[in-house]
């Protein structure tokens, strides 16, 4: 498994650099959130030190964003590109790089027919819904024997519109919300969600992290291991991807990751890992 992460600034990639295999690269033209990212200093910064550069290509895209896309990707076409939109598919394979193309379409594959599927359009990678359990993401993979990228740590997305909402809230409510560190309450339940505005719209997290490492023995098989570095100061995030470094490297056991995991204090749960999707009951 390569331990992976998304990188959004020099300095973070700077302080991530020596934990993980391979990083994500986010950058305003492309990707759904986004900093200040020098691209080109990135991957070069990557090359470097032996670390795989993959470049976010996971905003909404329209029409008229698909011819840039096709100059974006042909001008970068070494690297790797991490997709949700089958229409990057379609320009991959006009280029001819499919095979440099990890294909993450957020919810939709559910199944090992649909993972099967995906596959053999060539990808170099497929991700599988994180709202199903692992148990069936394990057992597509053993039906397949695909190369699967997967979300092992961190906030989850749960929500991506294009519509600027905290803007939308700001104007009909004569407010202004500060925009770091921005969570929305509702007014029925207790959990903190944060949320994100940008050029892109409005994307919200789960309240709580995920970690998988009392799955280690699953997720191992996994060709990318994602952990999300959003809503964690880059000290807390550098020791977690030092625990899954040292796990995956095999030096030190699952229960000792578990227990330096647990130190940290983090508001970790299952969320879907044992359990199908369920609504929430309406409370009013």
């Amino acid at each position: 498994m390569r331990i992976t992460t998304s990188v959004y600034n020099l300095k973070q990639l700077n302080k991530f650099i020596e934990y993980i295999d391979a990083a994500i690269l986010n950058n305003k033209d492309t990707s759904l959130i986004y900093e200040d990212l020098d691209l080109d200093k990135a991957i070069l910064l990557c090359k470097n030190n032996n670390v795989l550069p993959i470049i976010a290509i996971n905003k909404m895209l329209y029409p008229n964003d698909l011819k840039f896309i096709e100059g974006f990707m042909s001008k970068y076409k070494d690297n790797l590109f991490l997709a949700t939109d089958i229409a990057v598919y379609m320009i991959a394979k006009k280029i001819g790089i499919v095979d440099r193309v990890i294909f993450d379409p957020q919810t939709m594959i559910t199944n090992h027919l649909d993972l099967n599927e995906y596959n053999d359009l060539g990808f170099d990678a497929v991700a599988m819904s994180l709202e199903i359990p692992l148990s069936d993401v394990n057992a597509s993979i053993e039906e397949n024997k695909n190369n699967l990228f997967y979300q092992i740590f961190g906030h989850r997305l749960m929500f991506y519109s294009k519509r600027k909402l905290i803007s939308l809230y700001e104007e009909k409510a004569n407010i202004k919300a500060s925009r770091s560190n921005l969570y929305l309450k509702e007014s029925t339940r207790s959990d903190y969600i944060p949320i994100i505005e940008n050029l892109n719209g409005t994307m919200m997290y789960r309240h709580y992290l995920i970690s998988l490492l009392d799955n280690y023995e699953i997720i191992k098989k996994f060709k990318y291991g994602y952990l999300e570095p959003l809503y964690l100061s880059d000290d807390i995030f550098i020791k977690v991807l030092e625990i899954y470094k040292q796990l995956n490297d095999s030096l030190i056991s699952i229960v000792a990751a578990k227990i330096e995991i647990n130190k940290l204090g983090l508001n970790i749960q299952d969320g879907f890992t044992y359990q199908d999707s369920v609504y929430q009951k309406e409370l009013f």
